[in-house]
């Protein structure tokens, strides 16, 4: 995030991004998938320069990508997904699956504030759905939406 400003940082984290770190180590902790990584896939944030992020981590939407069946990123959902949400608090964070999700997983995933979109491709349902996800949680202003 930010071209690695985190791994580059030389003096000590501001308090904010402190609390970041330590919501990681103990999700990292309790995580039973056997891999863990922190990279989502898209993710959209109030602060417009490094510097900024650390002193306020605010996540405005966390945005998923999936391309496979659901049976092949099912483990991803322990190991990235609900990480992500617990770390980063964002205000929103959704999955993208180009293939369809069976109806009891988003329901499941709804339960821990996890939105699914399936069916992202060009012209299937789920692109104009997406489109209309991502104009209600970042709000109406987004050009070319």
């Amino acid at each position: 995030m930010f071209d690695g400003a985190l791994w580059r940082r030389k003096e000590g984290l501001p308090p904010a991004m402190k609390a970041v770190y330590d919501r990681a180590k103990e999700a990292r902790r309790k995580c039973r998938a056997g891999r863990f990584t922190l990279r989502p896939d898209i993710a959209f944030t109030y602060a417009k320069s490094p510097e900024e992020f650390m002193q306020r981590p605010a996540i405005k939407l966390i945005l998923e990508c999936k391309n496979a069946d659901y049976a092949f990123w099912e483990k991803d959902v322990e190991g990235q997904v609900k990480p992500y949400a617990e770390i980063f608090q964002p205000e929103y964070i959704a999955i993208a699956s180009l293939k369809p999700v069976p109806q009891y997983v988003k329901e499941g995933l709804s339960g821990y504030g996890v939105d699914v979109v399936d069916n992202v491709h060009p012209g299937g349902l789920g692109e104009r759905e997406l489109i209309a996800y991502i104009k209600r949680a970042l709000g109406q202003g987004i050009i070319g939406l």
